[in-house]
Formats: structure tokens, C-alpha cells, sequence
């Protein structure tokens, strides 16, 4: 029997990937993320540790981390960087337009395996119907573009 994917649209709120990523940061990547830092670009389009002002403008009534605060996923210019459990920075930016890339992600087609895997991960992440290992996936797929830890 042979398999095929559809693409749907989907709506997708700042709140959703909020909730996701506090769920992946909070026991999903725990097993190989060493740290998660907040980061904001600067003047010049670089990544820099983020100031206490954003923190100080986010936080306001909300409590808890800011990956947890829906506004802090609202736009490119904020993020984490991740360091692996070796303390290896991890290249790329854990950001909203990685994330909104991830859960468009298209694995590929590999002898024996359903691609369809990921888009059911994805599936459960919008009907908020996910697990601490879906939002791990989610975010590897985010920074590495693929599954690298299991």
C-alpha cells in the first residue's frame, strides 16, 4: 500500500508554539539540550544574550520563562540558543520562523518508512493533543532540519 501527503492549512497561534516550546524545553530536549539561552538581535542583525528591557517589556503581567510568553514568539528578532549536553553551541536559532518551518517540515522518503511519521507529530502539536517526545522532535526538526537525537 503506498502512502501519500497532503498539505492543509493550518492556523497557528503564538500561545501554541509557547506552549510547545515550554513543553520540549521542560522534559522533551532535556535528554540533549545542555542549555537554553534567550536571545535577541541587535542594532547590526546579530544574536546577543537578551536584555533585561525585553525581558522587563514581556514579562509585565505574565509570569514564568519567556519562552513560556506567547509575545516573545511574535516575530524573528528573539529566539534561544541551544547548546547541546557537550556544550556545543548548536548553529542555528531556536525562532518563530524556525519553528513555523518545522511544522511544514517534509521528511524524506526513506525505503520502508512511512514519511507521514512527522506530519502526525504535527497533527497532535496543533490539536494540542502532544507529548513532551512530539515537542522534542518538533524543536530538533526546528535547529537541525532533521532527527538527530532518536
Amino acid at each position: 500500500m503506498r502512502e501519500y501527503t497532503i498539505k492543509t492549512e493550518t492556523t497557528v497561534t503564538d500561545q501554541l508554539i509557547a506552549d510547545a516550546v515550554s513543553t520540549a524545553f521542560e522534559g522533551g530536549i532535556t535528554h540533549w539540550c545542555g542549555e537554553a539561552v534567550a536571545v535577541e538581535r541587535d542594532n547590526h542583525g546579530e544574536w546577543q544574550i537578551a536584555t533585561t528591557a525585553l525581558f522587563n517589556s514581556l514579562i509585565g503581567e505574565n509570569s514564568g520563562p519567556l519562552y513560556s510568553i506567547p509575545e516573545f514568539w511574535d516575530n524573528d528578532k528573539r529566539g534561544y540558543r541551544l547548546t547541546n549536553d557537550q556544550g556545543d553551541e548548536i548553529k542555528k536559532v531556536l525562532t518563530l520562523s524556525a519553528i513555523r518551518n518545522a511544522l511544514q517540515y517534509q521528511p524524506p522518503n526513506q525505503k520502508g518508512i512511512s514519511n507521514n511519521w512527522f506530519r502526525k507529530i504535527v497533527d497532535r502539536t496543533v490539536s494540542e493533543d502532544y507529548d513532551a517526545d512530539d515537542a522534542d522532535i518538533l524543536v530538533q526538526i526546528a535547529v537541525f532540519n532533521e532527527l538527530v537525537y532518536g
